[in-house]
């Protein structure tokens, strides 16, 4: 695997690219009663013209998440294509390399949402952001779609940003910082950074705990590495960045989608915070890929609620490992005569028609192999098949000519052929013919002298 990088060139033409595609979108927001997300132009949370990017009113205040003097919020992404490995990011502090096709409000009543739709040479990427009016929690979503010849492996993105939200208050640039397992079944599933002086909170709850991993970390100024460690600093204060990583749990194959999603939940205090965050993950992380199926673990019938294309109502696609319709395993016995596939491991020579399979007795020279043995045109296994053979019941029996036969010595037609024996001595008839002969030719005895 090789790791290239852009050369200066490369980076020109990217710039060009990228302020072509730019133009596609415009910088925008979403406004409810107590929260606002404003964004750059190319999808990241920081309006430069207003200097706003993740704002919340707290009892009549207003809080901005995200300090303007030198925002820091980002999306990296990594894979690897081929023997290659790719990296992208889009933010601000750290400037974007994907295409950035556009951006959609798709707010329908009191559900505020947008989505920001992304480009690689191999993937189409789109992050939504959605939250009702009257509440203090966000929903993100990020569904990656493989749009090329092969599969793309090793993919993970990381959501991370510095939160700011005593800045205003006390011009402390520093949160307390910590990770939390708040179900109490040994995996991490809040991260959350609290206004030291303020106690005001913000936080990161993950739908999927166990497919992503969550911290903070320091160096984050211009960071884009979508594989930065992330800490917990355990309540400590510090200005870091704190992220959410997500790791496809398997190669993403060609013309297949994933999606994770977390929430991002701010209060007045973390235990409001905390609330805010199970109140909303309830209904939102029970149906993570947006396929509008309830996931299992919420009592629902989605066996995999990362993959939109795994749902009880899809197709299985035989033999690739998947069980996109969540009937407990990947369709592996596709013509149900109980026998598997050739193709998933097993003996079935032909999945499409159940009168093929080991277990069937074999119709001989009618073109099907119906047992699987590879062999339908040569019944008695002499290694001649019917065309060759003038008597397919008998392996000491074959076409041979013009060789005769064992039986008489004579030529036994069988269309234009004959037949031999396999390891027989001369034929009898042969074997009389040429006892007469020599007896004929023994020479006869002197006459006894006299």
């Amino acid at each position: 695997m090789t790791t290239q990088a852009m050369t200066m060139p490369e980076m020109c033409d990217t710039s060009r690219m990228l302020l072509l595609t730019l133009s596609l979108a415009s910088a925008s927001s979403l406004v409810g009663d107590l929260l606002e997300l404003h964004y750059g132009s190319a999808g990241a949370w920081s309006d430069g013209a207003t200097a706003v990017g993740l704002r919340a009113s707290l009892d009549g205040t207003p809080v901005e998440f995200l300090y303007a003097g030198d925002v820091y919020q980002v999306t990296s992404l990594a894979y690897v294509a081929g023997d290659e490995s790719r990296f992208f990011a889009v933010g601000s502090s750290v400037g974007s390399n994907l295409i950035v096709q556009g951006s959609e409000d798709l707010s329908v009543g009191s559900t505020l949402s947008m989505a920001w739709t992304y480009r690689t040479g191999e993937l189409e990427i789109v992050r939504t952001e959605s939250f009702d009016e009257a509440e203090l929690a966000l929903v993100v979503t990020y569904a990656v779609t493989n749009l090329s010849a092969a599969p793309v492996e090793e993919l993970r993105m990381l959501f991370a940003m510095d939160p700011d939200q005593d800045a205003v208050f006390s011009a402390n640039y520093s949160t307390l910082n910590s990770v939390e397992d708040l179900d109490g079944d040994g995996v991490e599933d809040w991260v959350q950074a609290l206004g030291p002086d303020s106690g005001v909170a913000l936080g990161f709850g993950a739908c999927e705990p166990s497919a992503v991993a969550m911290g903070f970390y320091s160096a984050w100024q211009g960071t884009s590495d979508v594989d930065v460690g992330l800490g917990d600093p355990a309540g400590a204060s510090g200005d870091d960045a704190l992220g959410i990583r997500w790791t496809a749990p398997d190669a993403l194959g060609v013309g297949e989608s994933m999606a994770f999603r977390f929430v991002v939940a701010v209060d007045a205090t973390v235990l409001d915070a905390v609330d805010n965050f199970l109140d909303v993950a309830s209904d939102a992380c029970c149906d993570g890929d947006a396929d509008g199926v309830t996931a299992e673990a919420c009592g629902g019938d989605d066996c995999d609620d990362l993959r939109p294309d795994v749902l009880p109502a899809a197709s299985d696609t035989p033999y690739d490992g998947i069980d996109q319709d969540c009937s407990g395993s990947d369709l592996v016995d596709v013509d149900g005569d109980g026998e598997y596939a050739i193709e998933a491991g097993g003996r079935d020579c032909e999945d499409a028609d159940p009168g093929v399979s080991t277990a069937q007795a074999e119709v001989w020279y009618d073109g099907i192999d119906q047992n699987c043995d590879d062999n339908d045109d040569d019944q008695d296994l002499d290694g001649y098949v019917l065309a060759f053979d003038c008597d397919d019941t008998d392996p000491a029996l074959w076409v041979d000519c013009p060789t005769p036969d064992t039986d008489d010595g004579e030529v036994t037609t069988s269309g234009a052929c004959g037949c031999a024996s396999s390891g027989a001595g001369a034929p009898s008839a042969l074997i009389a013919l040429w006892a007469t002969v020599a007896l004929r030719r023994r020479p006869r005895s002197s006459p006894a002298r006299r």
